[in-house]
């Protein structure tokens, strides 16, 4: 559908905690979120309607489409607002702060990343209520958002480790679109091969020989920063 400008994922729990927060009434299952763009209203009417065939072939439930500016800002306020939707699943404990994940993987791969990704957290944490789960469905890019304390960091670490093992078994990449960093340092060496480190790091001392952008940073396989 060439029309189409921004497509997002929710899923069911994702849905319901925008709900609890927003004070929203959406169907709190798996929800797909589209919005067309077009240069007329007929335009705009074809586009809805084959995006509406589209979700109904594939199965799709509860299907709606609206032009209504109200109605477009309260669903994508939901969405945006999924991080401090995640964050008040924990209201009323001290120190709750929110680990945000950020992968990617082929789409043909997406629903059933998402179903491990859902399985490894009630495995390490025993509530997937309080798990959040958004995507930018174009790409298969995902964010995991989870609430969590201090004294929690060792089942986060867990809860990363395992998430990049399902995400690169499923050829993706342990970084969507927000960059390595500090944390996923140590995923690289696994997802790249030594082969494309080098490449990298010879990149890096032709463009930057004195280490003056990002100092202190650069990665050495099988090695921490």
């Amino acid at each position: 559908v060439p029309d189409l400008s921004r497509g997002e994922l929710m899923t069911g729990t994702a849905v319901r905690q925008g709900n609890a927060f927003f004070g929203c009434k959406y169907t709190e299952l798996p929800s797909l979120c589209f919005e067309c763009h077009c240069s007329d209203f007929k335009a705009a009417d074809r586009a809805c309607c084959e995006v509406m065939d589209i979700a109904k072939t594939c199965g799709g439930t509860d299907i709606r489409a609206t032009d209504n500016k109200d109605a477009l800002d309260t669903l994508w306020t939901l969405r945006r607002g999924a991080f401090y939707s995640t964050k008040n699943t924990r209201r009323g404990e001290k120190g709750i702060s929110v680990f945000v994940s950020d992968a990617c993987v082929p789409l043909v791969n997406l629903p059933k990343v998402i179903t491990e990704t859902e399985n490894i957290y009630q495995s390490i944490f025993h509530n997937v209520d309080t798990l959040c789960i958004v995507a930018h469905i174009f790409d298969g890019n995902f964010h995991a958002m989870i609430p969590t304390k201090e004294d929690e960091v060792d089942k986060i670490e867990e809860f990363s480790d395992r998430l990049a093992d399902i995400v690169l078994d499923a050829g993706g990449s342990v970084s969507g679109e927000h960059g390595v960093g500090l944390g996923k340092a140590r995923y690289v060496e696994r997802e790249f091969g030594t082969s494309g480190i080098k490449v990298m790091q010879q990149v890096k001392e032709a463009l930057d020989p004195r280490s003056i952008m990002n100092p202190g940073k650069s990665y050495y396989m099988s090695s921490k920063l």
